[in-house]
């Protein structure tokens, strides 16, 4: 099964995005001549697993991961690195570290995405769009209260990072300036912090609230920079050759982002890079964007390993797509309108 084809004709073009084990993804589009193209896999055949520098991987839910949950979107360790947040939609989940065992946070209606631990632990920081646009929310751990709104916006919002004192950064995205990284304090005030005609995203603030991280295509292609939370002074580039995702190292010291399969690591300090960048981590193919964090002593990493079968190899091409469509449908189908 894949997408809504309801209301669309054989004279227009269909590009679609459909979930497949609650990944969201665009994986096939039809021509306006019939033509189907797709990608086949499995993109739901995940792990969660910890990652050491050696390369060894270790498997943390075992049989408990095919309990309903799936693992996808932003990963946050607890700052006492017994507990892990997951959610790629649908819903938010509470993993249990020691024991592998899953635990749901969320309930309501709508997608759930990106959690995030508030700096004591004491809220789960995620977007939702249970009230139409993407907004920021608040959940506690133990779920026993309903989620908060924190920040909304007509256009809809993403957080990608918590702060000392209740910073939150977060991306919003407009039609003319494309994506944009913002600061919302713990009063619900919200600020610019870098806006271009180029996209800003994957916001991370430091440890001691006063640098964010980010992701910018604003050389031809993405690179990590560094700027004050203040707002002042420019922002400095810090990977070469390519990066992304940038997350600080829990103990303060160190910037850690992607580069394809690796992450790197590089030592800060008042928002300058002090040494040489080292590849720390490059195991087994994993997913894309935040899905990865360290742990507290910054030795291994958290991450959700994608499974061969989940790899695209090769695309596959159906001509004729909307005749089939028709005889599946059987009579009464919509037809083909007059021209």
């Amino acid at each position: 099964r894949g997408g809504d084809f309801e209301g669309y004709e054989r004279n227009q073009v269909l590009t679609s995005v459909f979930h497949l084990e609650n990944a969201t993804r665009c994986v096939f589009d039809v021509s306006d001549n019939g033509t189907l193209v797709y990608v086949p896999g499995n993109p739901g055949n995940r792990s969660l697993v910890w990652v050491e520098q050696d390369g060894t991987v270790e498997d943390v839910m075992g049989t408990n991961s095919q309990t309903g949950f799936r693992l996808g979107g932003n990963i946050s360790i607890s700052p006492d690195g017994t507990q892990a947040l997951v959610g790629g939609g649908g819903d938010i989940a509470v993993i249990d570290l020691e024991r592998g065992v899953p635990r749901r946070l969320t309930f309501d209606e709508g997608n759930n995405l990106n959690p995030i631990w508030s700096e004591d632990a004491s809220r789960v920081v995620f977007n939702s769009n249970r009230q139409d646009n993407w907004a920021v929310w608040s959940v506690p751990p133990d779920g026993l209260s309903p989620p908060e709104l924190i920040y909304k916006d007509d256009t809809g919002v993403f957080a990608t990072s918590t702060g000392p004192n209740g910073l939150i950064a977060f991306e919003l995205t407009t039609i003319d300036a494309g994506e944009d990284l913002w600061i919302v304090d713990a009063d619900g005030n919200a600020r610019p912090l870098v806006s271009t005609r180029y996209d800003e995203s994957d916001g991370a603030i430091s440890t001691d609230g006063q640098w964010v991280a980010f992701t910018s295509n604003i050389s031809g292609r993405d690179e990590v920079y560094v700027t004050p939370i203040s707002g002042t002074g420019q922002p400095v580039q810090i990977s070469v050759g390519g990066g992304d995702n940038p997350k600080w190292g829990p103990m303060g010291s160190s910037l850690y982002y992607r580069v394809g399969r690796s992450i790197m690591r590089i030592e800060m300090d008042q928002g300058r890079s002090v040494g040489e960048r080292s590849r720390v981590f490059e195991g087994p193919v994993l997913m894309d964007r935040a899905t990865y964090a360290l742990s507290p002593d910054e030795t291994r990493l958290l991450a959700i390993e994608v499974a061969d079968d989940a790899i695209p190899d090769e695309i596959r091409i159906i001509t004729n797509f909307f005749d089939t469509l028709r005889d599946i449908a059987g009579p009464g189908s919509r037809q083909e309108p007059s021209r």
